[in-house]
């Protein structure tokens, strides 16, 4: 097939699939936690890797399971790729979805003010300046520290140290001794 004949059908392709949707409606279902029936809508399709926390998948599962925001369409995405979705969804869900990411969103407000009260703590003593403090997301929100102490003693006053802060979430420690 010669260039011009490919650039007409690719052309015909795109036009024939421009506003294709993915049809992912659950016609006549009814939500669990609420009991009612669901409307459709049509969503924008997310293409990439999308990693979902535990804890919001227990959620999802949980609080809002027909919320239907989102539907994830694969890492790969070609010309023909349809960009929405069709799905159906229930509007308390998707109220319950986002007072769970208001709830969310404040607590790690918190701990990224914390993650600066403890950044002030290790800059205050010379012997944690190889310990830094850090923000993690990847099993639910926590404060990190990695690093390095001369120490076990050391170890164990930063540990004080940290707690003495009250932080309001986990501390993930990676601090190793090394004299």
């Amino acid at each position: 097939m010669n260039r011009r004949a490919n650039v007409v059908l690719t052309t015909i392709i795109l036009a024939a699939c421009w506003g294709c949707a993915v049809d992912a409606r659950k016609t006549g279902a009814v939500c669990p936690v609420h009991n009612v029936a669901l409307q459709d809508d049509r969503i924008k399709i997310a293409y990439g890797l999308v990693r979902t926390s535990g804890d919001e998948a227990d959620a999802r599962n949980k609080l809002f399971p027909h919320a239907a925001t989102r539907y994830l369409g694969g890492c790969e995405v070609y010309t023909t790729s349809p960009s929405s979705a069709l799905v159906s969804f229930r509007s308390e869900c998707r109220k319950a979805e986002a007072a769970w990411k208001k709830q969310c969103q404040a607590k790690l407000d918190r701990i990224y003010e914390h993650d600066g009260q403890i950044h002030d703590v290790l800059g205050k003593a010379a012997k944690f300046k190889d310990v830094e403090s850090y923000v993690s997301q990847s099993n639910g929100p926590a404060i990190g520290l990695r690093g390095k102490v001369k120490a076990e003693e050391d170890l164990a006053e930063l540990r004080r140290m940290i707690e003495a802060t009250k932080p309001p979430a986990q501390i993930q420690w990676h601090v190793r001794v090394e004299p």
